[in-house]
């Protein structure tokens, strides 16, 4: 099977690609809100390049790979999970993106549309 880089959907016994050939790097976590699938990980656009500004973290909803509001994050995430309707977001990073949220510092809260920090700026690894 060609195209799965770095995630794939198995089903039925099989594997199968993901929308655009997945993702050009690798995939550290995975969560599902819904009927959304939540992926973090070092990647910053689709496998076959079609989609640029997903930046680490990108929702995986109806067959379509989709960015994050402010083109996701600045560097790498390695965890994600849920509570009621936000979605946790940890990792390397210290912004968005295209940065124009800043004080993440590793840990933030992805609600919606929106992102934000946690109380007292989140914390920074020494």
């Amino acid at each position: 099977m060609t195209g799965l880089n770095s995630i794939a959907k198995y089903s039925g016994g099989a594997w199968s690609a993901l929308a655009h050939n997945g993702l050009n790097y690798y995939v550290t976590a995975l969560a599902v809100m819904g009927s959304d699938l939540y992926v973090g990980g070092r990647f910053t656009q689709t496998g076959d390049n079609a989609l640029t500004n997903l930046n680490h973290i990108a929702k995986y909803s109806g067959g379509a790979w989709s960015a994050l509001a402010h083109n996701g994050l600045d560097e790498i995430v390695y965890a994600l999970a849920v509570m009621g309707s936000d979605l946790y977001v940890g990792g390397k990073f210290v912004q968005t993106g295209d940065n124009a949220v800043t004080t993440l510092n590793n840990i933030a809260r992805y609600s919606g549309s929106a992102w934000s920090a946690l109380a007292h700026n989140g914390w920074i690894i020494m």
